[in-house]
């Protein structure tokens, strides 16, 4: 308290005695910035509310929709086909950009997925990301069903000429994560002089699926993220923590006990608060087998106005570049759709 006022008393004279000389822009200044970064501690204040809700339940997940992009028959298209059939889901969708599918590409898939996988659907007329919302959109959903959009890439070396080169696809990544009920995996593959970097041009199953969560904290949002990695029926599922807190860490613990999460939690030490060591160190683990995938599954809070994006999803775009060149590594983005405002009436979907 003592600090406090000594503070305040020393601005009271600044003031007064610079007042003429320039202080008068700082005081400016701070009367636009405090509502400001009051407007943004409330904002965090009513998401964290809106995600500790209550409304997700541990265990509970519906058939998963899978709907594969196939652009052209590539390396990437080929370890995201591997990667789905070792998913066993019910349903599987391939298609295509177009209003209908050229001769040669549909030779060539009929050829590379085999007889037992679907053929490819064109989407019709319309841009990339309106035409696979429309699809989406059209499909048949139980209450508990989710769609998984599985978006195969090839990477340049770069991150900055890759997203220009790729800007349909970012575009659509990001308008998938705003559907209800809808994941977006992304199944990038380096690609070299050399060629592909790590895997094969045939759609194998991996020997070994690993699913790791990252996550932040114990909430709605988290226990979606765990829900989707069980219904993946991984050979090892995980759930890990980077602890930059120790007694965050400790109340971590006790929640996702108290919450029944029922796969195993890793908390692994980040010292210096430097996030990439540890990440790259914990997903290597798994990924240094050349017959393992491993899939990064991130949970991500969307929310409904443009404003509020730099809020959120730092961390998730973090570790999206930051696996985006690793080899045998698999990024899905689990979201949880945030509608409103602090003074409006929320909605999460």
């Amino acid at each position: 308290m003592s600090y406090a006022v000594t503070t305040f008393v020393v601005l009271i004279v600044v003031v007064l005695s610079k007042f003429k000389d320039g202080a008068w822009l700082s005081i400016l200044i701070m009367a636009l910035l405090v509502p400001v970064f009051y407007s943004i501690h409330r904002h965090y204040v009513w998401v964290r509310s809106v995600v500790h809700r209550g409304a997700e339940r541990v265990g509970v997940v519906g058939t998963n929709h899978v709907v594969l992009l196939v652009r052209e028959v590539d390396a990437s298209v080929a370890e995201a086909l591997g990667y789905i059939r070792s998913l066993r889901p019910q349903s599987l969708h391939a298609i295509t950009p177009g209003v209908s599918v050229p001769d040669a590409l549909a030779d060539r898939w009929s050829e590379f997925a085999g007889t037992l996988t679907p053929g490819l659907s064109p989407l019709g007329a319309g841009s990339l990301t309106a035409a696979v919302r429309r699809f989406v959109k059209s499909l048949d959903l139980a209450p508990h069903d989710v769609v998984t959009v599985v978006v195969p890439e090839m990477v340049g070396d770069h991150l900055t000429s890759h997203v220009v080169r790729t800007k349909d696809l970012v575009r659509l990544k990001a308008a998938m994560l705003g559907i209800p009920r809808v994941v977006v995996t992304d199944v990038p593959v380096v690609s070299t002089h050399e060629g592909p970097r790590g895997v094969g041009a045939k759609p194998l199953i991996p020997h070994r699926t690993v699913a790791l969560v990252f996550l932040s904290g114990v909430n709605d949002l988290t226990i979606r993220a765990v829900n989707y990695a069980r219904s993946l029926d991984a050979s090892i599922t995980r759930a890990i923590y980077f602890d930059l807190d120790p007694e965050a860490a400790h109340r971590l613990e006790t929640e996702w006990f108290d919450a029944g999460l029922e796969i195993p939690l890793d908390i692994v030490e980040a010292p210096f608060r430097d996030l990439t060591g540890p990440m790259l160190e914990e997903v290597r683990r798994y990924s240094s087998d050349p017959s393992t995938v491993v899939n990064v599954i991130v949970p991500e809070v969307i929310v409904s106005h443009w404003w509020q994006l730099p809020l959120h999803n730092q961390n998730a775009l973090f570790i999206k570049r930051l696996f985006l060149f690793e080899d045998r590594v698999v990024l899905t983005s689990v979201p949880m759709i945030v509608k409103g405002t602090p003074t409006s009436e929320t909605e999460t979907v």
